[in-house]
């Protein structure tokens, strides 16, 4: 059994006003987590208004009297901070990773909404609009999407899990401020709220700034909590949904105890057992052994209250749905009937072990784990103590909870039947709000300012040459006892022959399937026994696979990475079923408007580019992909020459090339890699619709071919003008279509920058009434670009953003390691860096800023792609030029 990782030693402490307050000091990088947690979700709604915990995750960013709908992400962006929220059945989380030098905003910040936030028609009726756009993107317009809807309202008759945090559009239509109001003031208040800070702080600072920004705001009366218990099932329960998703999806479920039960360590484990990586029981079985499904998943969703144990298949078009059922049954069959293997305990216990170092890795990992177990374990000592429970448990209490939980008779099923014309599911829409500018208030006196940030040096490497060309990189930092050991390639996708599409992708996914020495699982075994975390990626121009590990495995974990990367021997089999499944997931997604859109646009702009193909290819393309080809494209492109081996975590420099040397040193081979041609400029703009008769919503697409490199002498320029307009939340193009008009739920604004070739983008999605207004509001704020300067503000907010993003991207060795590899892919010298901050930094002309959109954008040579009702939309589209109908790709 691996070694147990050191206590956090968290501290408390509590206002006069009931906020509690849990620190955890962590000098490791110069960032803060800072998380406001509120005992509030879903569950504790008026079952006839659904929806208000989510829409307050909404309106607490919509600002005060003192500060704007945008202002909290502005104010906080400007550092380079990120910044969201969520919301589940029992909590609503807003958290901030900050510079530690901007603790006082961030805390100013959640204290100036937690007592002063601004509750009105106007703002009310702009976020519903955008919770309905959120709701048709999640549920209503993807594949399976109301899997999990249907999945809670089964199993649940009259506890309020039996609705989801999403929400009831008709019930918030419904809803008046005042209902609003009122459920604010009952469950937003100090005294039903912990407040969360990690990182390079010490607690009696914060505890002194907790005072000062929170303690003037009044405690309430405490909150009601829900009672209510949900009775045992005690007949099976069954239900089935159609949805256009092509592959039929199975789901059996089980009432299980809420999170504070002892029985919820051990539900873990069996989810581990069951279903957590390719050595589980189901993925061996059910997608390995029978080959009856595309994926498998498992989950013990343990909320506070009750929870679910969950299995879920998705199988393989041709397999029924009778199969896929009795499939999953016989495996918890055999579980309860041969119970547990001593080697699966102890796997599910370093596995335990692993996921939370690996979680402890990040400020924001830690404030997760430690707001949860204040919140919902309701102890936040548990942090401490839940990882010895879990590896104390034995195989006969794991087995004991299995016997109380997957009864016969307590079976809760879902069936997603696939239906190409499932009944339309939308809800009906209340008018839009009038659509006013928002004003620009100044920063409020009292509110703590910041110096903006300074440039941020990437921390160098030691590097090494073996003799047969292969680089080292090794980033030591020990403050974790993990490492991560990647063999990163200058090859990818854009190798892939134009018929063969994600040939590099089957490639790089079938390496651990089996080599020269061991089974595709027997691999699967060596990595999940000993809790590594296994990846591959594949990009167009740079491909890699990487283990995450304890540094106790590093050996192992560097062994088992050559022996898959130098040895594979792609067994016939093993191939056949990843192609199947490959085809069957992009199946899946040629479902899915937004992967629609993306693609469509793509083969628009790139033509015969290799960009213009998915690195992980199509329905269409993976079909016919061989072993033969896969054996070949390995043999050809795999060699020391184009691949650099990074280490970053606890490992000393001599130690890495040691292992370097041992694994990869009698490594032989070269390869010359060549560069596609530049694509065809467009001569004219176009609009491209692919028909989709019951969406909800369309999808959005605009963008062009732009003269971008990171080599121009205007390319910060550019980056800022990227940022003005659309890259970031606080951008214009969020403040209009998302914040004054209440069109979508995300829209982004952007110059996507490869090796060779650079596009402009915009990406967003609105429902189908609607799709003309959102194109004319986003090309009109294309325009203006041309037609005037960005202001010395939006100038400023813009180099800070970048600087500061900069810098808060750095706090781990891994994300160190991939943003020097970054500069090994695009080509670029190690300080290249230091220049380009330097270069954001030196932009203080606005005019450059326009001149750059005038040099690289031309509004008369766009594309537009738009999917969604050809019915609802082509006429509308048709003022943007003619609308050409297009096939999905």
């Amino acid at each position: 059994m691996a070694s147990s990782p050191g206590r956090w030693a968290y501290q408390e402490g509590r206002l006069d006003n009931g906020l509690r307050v849990l620190t955890l000091e962590d000098h490791r990088s110069p960032l803060v987590s800072v998380q406001v947690w509120f005992h509030v979700g879903s569950k504790d709604e008026d079952p006839q208004r659904q929806g208000f915990a989510h829409m307050f995750e909404h309106m607490m960013f919509r600002g005060t009297d003192r500060i704007g709908p945008q202002d909290h992400f502005r104010y906080l962006n400007r550092f380079g901070a990120r910044v969201n929220g969520y919301t589940s059945f029992d909590e609503t989380v807003y958290w901030e990773v900050v510079p530690a030098s901007q603790l006082d905003l961030a805390l100013w910040l959640e204290a100036e909404r937690m007592g002063r936030l601004k509750i009105n028609d106007e703002y009310f009726a702009a976020e519903r609009n955008v919770v309905k756009e959120e709701r048709r993107m999640r549920y209503l317009n993807r594949p399976y999407g109301r899997l999990y809807e249907t999945l809670f309202d089964a199993a649940f008759k009259v506890h309020p899990y039996r609705w989801t945090p999403i929400g009831n559009i008709p019930h918030l239509n419904a809803a008046t401020v005042e209902e609003l109001q009122a459920f604010f003031e009952r469950f937003y208040v100090p005294n039903n709220a912990t407040l969360v800070v990690v990182g390079d702080v010490r607690h009696d600072e914060v505890m002194t700034k907790a005072k000062q920004f929170f303690g003037p705001i009044p405690r309430r009366p405490d909150p009601p909590r829900v009672g209510v218990a949900e009775p045992a099932v005690t007949e099976p329960r069954r239900m089935e949904i159609a949805d256009r998703a092509p592959s039929p999806r199975v789901v059996i479920s089980y009432h299980t105890p809420g999170a504070r039960d002892p029985d919820s360590l051990a539900l873990e484990v069996l989810s581990r057992i069951l279903s957590a990586g390719q050595s589980s029981r189901l993925y061996r079985r059910l997608v390995q052994g029978r080959e009856i499904a595309v994926s498998v998943f498992g989950a013990a969703y343990t909320l506070e209250q009750a929870g679910l144990f969950t299995l879920s298949a998705i199988l393989k078009p041709q397999v029924s749905i009778e199969a896929g059922e009795q499939a999953l049954l016989e495996e918890i069959r055999r579980l309860l009937d041969k119970g547990i293997e001593p080697a699966e305990l102890e796997k599910a216990r370093n596995q335990a072990l692993a996921e939370y170092v690996q979680r402890g890795e990040t400020v924001q990992g830690r404030a997760d784990l430690l707001g949860y177990a204040a919140v919902i374990l309701a102890d936040p000592e548990r942090v401490n103590t839940d990882l010895e429970r879990t590896r104390a448990l034995t195989a006969e209490q794991v087995m004991a909870v299995a016997r109380r939980v997957f009864g016969e008779q307590g079976r809760i099923t879902v069936v997603i039947r696939p239906d190409p014309n499932p009944p339309a599911d939308d809800e009906e829409d209340t008018k839009a709000p009038e659509e006013k500018p928002i004003p620009d208030l100044p920063p409020p006196d009292d509110m703590p300012r910041g110096r903006s940030p300074q440039p941020t040096k990437l921390a160098s490497p030691f590097v090494h040459k073996l003799d047969n060309g292969l680089q080292v990189a090794v980033f030591t930092e020990s403050s974790s006892p993990s490492v991560t050991v990647a063999l990163n390639m200058l090859v990818g996708a854009a190798s892939d022959p134009p018929e063969a599409a994600g040939l590099a992708h089957v490639t790089a996914n079938t390496l651990r399937r089996g080599t020269a020495r061991h089974s595709g699982d027997e691999l699967a075994e060596i990595i999940d026994s000993h809790g590594m975390t296994l990846g591959e990626s594949v990009e167009h121009h740079e491909s890699g696979m990487r283990v995450w590990t304890l540094s106790e495995h590093i050996g192992l974990a560097c062994r088992t990475l050559a022996e898959m990367v130098r040895e594979p021997s792609f067994p016939q089999r093993e191939v056949d079923n990843f192609v199947e499944r490959a085809v069957a997931r992009e199946k899946i997604e040629d479902q899915n408007p937004a992967t629609v859109a993306g693609r469509v646009i793509d083969r628009a702009l790139f033509g015969d580019h290799p960009l213009s193909r998915p690195a992980g290819g199509t329905s269409t393309s993976l079909k016919g992909i061989t072993r033969e080809q896969v054996a070949a494209f390995h043999k050809r492109f795999f060699a020391p020459n184009v691949a650099t081996l990074v280490f970053a975590g606890d490992i000393t420099a001599e130690r890495a090339v040691a292992l370097a040397q041992e694994c990869f040193g009698d490594w032989r081979g070269e390869v010359s890699l060549s560069t596609p041609p530049a694509p065809p400029p467009r001569d004219k703009s176009k609009v491209l619709l692919v028909d989709r008769p019951a969406a909800s919503q369309s999808e959005i697409r605009i963008g062009q071919v732009v003269p971008v490199s990171r080599r121009d002498p205007d390319y910060a320029a550019v980056r800022l003008l990227s940022m003005v307009f659309g890259e970031s939340f606080s951008a214009r193009l969020g403040r209009v279509l998302r914040i004054e008009k209440g069109l979508t739920y995300g829209v982004r604004g952007y110059y996507d920058v490869e090796n060779d070739t650079a596009s402009f983008r915009i990406n967003t999605f609105t429902r189908t009434d609607k799709t003309a207004e959102a194109i004319e509001a986003a090309l009109a704020e294309m325009n203006k670009l041309f037609t005037a300067d960005v202001s010395t503000e939006e100038l400023a907010l813009a180099r800070d953003q970048l600087i500061g993003g900069f810098q808060v991207g750095l706090e781990t060795p891994s994300q160190v390691a991939s943003r020097w590899w970054d500069l090994k892919v695009w080509g670029l010298p190690d300080g290249w860096y230091d220049g380009y901050q330097a270069a954001i930094i030196g932009v203080n002309d606005p005019a450059a800023v326009r001149q750059a959109a005038a040099r690289t954008i031309d509004p008369h040579k766009l594309t537009i792609v738009v999917v969604g009702n050809g019915d609802g939309v082509r006429q509308d589209l048709s003022r943007f030029g003619p609308v050409e109908s297009a096939p999905a790709p």
